[in-house]
Order: structure tokens, then sequence, then C-alpha cells
């Protein structure tokens, strides 16, 4: 039965909705060992989707058919269609979508489907505001350009303001040839004061940008330019840098248990150019990291994650300041300061945390962090552990953590908050 089932649900993807099985037989033959299942199944006419009736103001028809997948002949199927619509929804575009079958118009197995939208307003606000122990209050404001014109590009500026980090974003960008996993990006930063605590840098960033999304698997590839001056050197960095990032995410269900066991893969690697510069050396960055969620019960998880990062220059100075590797602070090793650990050309992290479910989205959290500053792991440990409160929603975060440095002689304790919206 489960063998026919993906059969005739083969079928009906395929626009043969009324697909059925007439009789089914089993075939033994003794002499091999062998058993035999024959299916007749009755296929019935193959419904097509007619070309499309859609009332999208301001945005290409043809933009509209790529979120859909919809590629003449298109074979007809409920799957398909649910598909298209929430491809559309999830554009960004659109406050409503409504999408209708005329099965009363059906003439020769080719149904029409008409698409109406209702755009969103032409731009929306971006707000943010928060606290972190590492960098203080943080404030983001933004205005996001939903669509500039019918091929449905987009323009979004943010201007975030903190202790530590003081910037302006500005990208423009412009959907794939597939626009639901596919999109490039044109970016430019200006980076006006950034307190990396080893050093205050300032920099102008430009990239280009391919990304390509989808549900488990992240692919980016990017050029970027970068004019950057630290206060801890003298010279002025000039590069060009090809990055790679690629997320590869695993999910496995548990039985019994409603929280699946998540692994998530991440790889990252760049190449620094100089230029203008002849005392500057190319350089080579790789970053490899691996998270685990790893669920007990409904109520009790374990996250293990381990990274390493990995510098191939001629010295430290080769690399701007803003691409040094650095650790301490809430996201690596807590109970020490922010980037307290570092500069350094390489870094091995590590991290296993315990959370226990409180109540609905709290959980209580014990941990032990650990970061180790060369290429090998032989070097010295820098270990911290603690206790912490979390709780997490879609909308904000609150993470509340007392850390003690266990490598430093008098053992100190942190106090570490972050709130986000």
């Amino acid at each position: 039965e489960p063998t026919l089932s993906k059969l005739i649900h083969s079928l009906r993807l395929k626009g043969y909705l009324y697909a059925h099985a007439s009789q089914s037989k089993l075939i033994i033959d003794p002499a091999i060992k062998t058993a035999t299942v024959q299916y007749h199944i009755i296929l019935g006419p193959q419904i097509i989707a007619a070309p499309l009736k859609i009332k999208a103001d301001g945005l290409s028809p043809d933009l509209i058919k790529r979120y859909m997948y919809f590629n003449a002949p298109q074979p007809y199927s409920l799957e398909w269609f649910e598909h298209a619509r929430v491809n559309l929804l999830s554009s960004d575009y659109f406050k409503s979508v409504k999408l209708n079958t005329h099965w009363k118009q059906m003439k020769h197995h080719t149904v029409p489907i008409s698409v109406i939208t209702l755009p969103k307003k032409s731009y929306s606000k971006l707000t943010g505001i928060g606290y972190d122990s590492d960098i203080g209050f943080k404030l983001l404001l933004g205005l996001r350009a939903h669509r500039l014109n019918a091929q449905g590009h987009r323009l979004q500026s943010i201007v975030a303001f903190s202790t530590r980090d003081t910037h302006f974003n500005l990208q423009y960008q412009i959907p794939g040839t597939n626009p639901v996993t596919d999109n490039w990006t044109i970016e430019i930063t200006r980076q006006s004061h950034l307190d990396l605590n080893f050093a205050y840098s300032r920099y102008w960033l430009g990239r280009l940008e391919f990304k390509h999304l989808t549900e488990n698997n992240m692919l980016r590839i990017s050029t970027n330019w970068k004019q950057e001056t630290a206060s801890n050197t003298t010279q002025t960095h000039h590069l060009v840098y090809p990055e790679l990032d690629l997320l590869k995410e695993f999910e496995f269900p548990r039985a019994h248990i409603d929280v699946p066991t998540k692994i998530k893969f991440k790889m990252m690697t760049r190449l620094g150019i100089p230029y203008q510069n002849n005392t500057h050396h190319y350089f080579n960055q790789w970053t490899l990291s691996l998270r685990a969620r790893l669920p007990i019960t409904t109520a009790h998880q374990l996250l293990i994650s381990a990274t390493t990062q990995k510098s191939f220059s001629h010295s430290l100075e080769d690399i701007p300041s803003s691409l040094q590797f650095a650790a301490g602070g809430m996201q690596s090793v807590r109970g020490y300061a922010y980037n307290s650990l570092g500069p350094a050309k390489n870094i091995n992290l590590a991290t296993l945390e315990y959370r226990h479910q409180l109540t609905g989205l709290w959980y209580l959290a014990t941990f032990m962090d650990m970061a180790n500053l060369h290429a090998s792991l032989n070097g010295p440990w820098y270990r911290s552990a603690g206790v912490g409160l979390v709780w997490i929603s879609p909308l904000a975060s609150v993470s509340i953590n007392v850390a003690r440095a266990i490598a430093q002689p008098t053992h100190p304790w942190r106090l570490q908050l972050s709130v986000y919206t």
C-alpha cells in the first residue's frame, strides 16, 4: 500500500488528478523464491494549468510566474497550487495573494488560473533596539523599498548606533532567475566607528553578492572591496577579497520527542588581495564550524558547538583589524570580556551547554566554553563555566549569564546580559 500511494501521488503531481488503481495482483514464484506485485493504474486525463491571468500592480507577469514555478505547459496539482501561493506570499511584495482555479471554464483538460494580489506599501520602516554587555545599547533605524520597478528590485538602508559600533549600510537587491532561492545584492557599508576592544577601526566596504538559499542549505559567493584604517596599525589597508560561505543543516526527527535533532555545518573562506600598498601581503582565511542541538527529552536538550578559524598570512598585520580573529564575550567564551582573547591568526572554540525548559519559552542553562589561540589543539586553553537564563521567541530574545573564567588566576565572575527585539 505505501508503494502504491507513492506512485499515485507522483502521478497526481504530474497533473493526473484522477489516477487510481483498478486492480492489483501478487505473483509468487516458488522456484526462485520471489514475489512480484502488479498494479493496473488508470491515469485519466492530464490536467494542464492554462496561461495565467495575473493582476499584480507594478510587477511584471514574468516575475510572478518565476515565483510560482510556472512553465507552460504546467501540469496542475494541488501541491503545485499551494506552493505557488506560499512562494508569492513569502516574496515580501504582497499583503495578500489570491489564486483561483476556474474549473467551470476548463476546456480540453486545460483549466484557467487567475492570480490577484494586494501589494504592500511601497516603503516600510525598520526599527530595532537592544542591549548587550559586549557592545552596550544598540539602536537600528532603516527604510525598505519593497519594489523599485517591474522586475522586483529592492532597496534597503540601515543606520545602526551603539557604544562599539556605528555604521550605515545600503543594499540594492535583485531577484535571481529563480527568485525563491536566488538573489543578487550590491552593498555599500560605511563603518564610522568599530570598537573591537583590541583596536578601533573605520572602513568603507563594497560588496557584490550572490546568495542561493533553500530550507536547509545556503551558498553565498561575494566579491568585496575594503579600505580600512585602525588604531593598531599606521597603514591603511586597501584590499579586494572574494569570499565563499557554505551552510548545510541536517534535521533528524526523534521518536516520542517533539523537538528534532539538528546539526548545522558551516564553512567560510576568503582570499585577501592587497593593492596600493606593497608592504602588505596576500592572506587566506578559513572558518569551519559545527553546531548540534541534541534533545534528550522535550524539556531537556544539549547544545554542542565547535569552531576552528585559520589564517594563512605572512604576519597578522597583513589582515585588516576587522577581519582578525578574537574571542571572549556573549557569543564565544562567556566569562571573559568581549574580544579579550586575541587578536590571533588562529582560534579554536568549543562549547557544551545543557538547557532545561522551565516554562513556555524560558530555559535554564549551564555551560562550559573553551578557546585556544594556536594553529594546533596543543596550546593552552582558556576555559569558562557558568549558568544562565534564556528566553527565545520569534520576535525577541533575552539571555542572562553568570560565568567564571576558570583559566585566570583569580577565577573572576562576570555577569553578561543580552536583550534584542
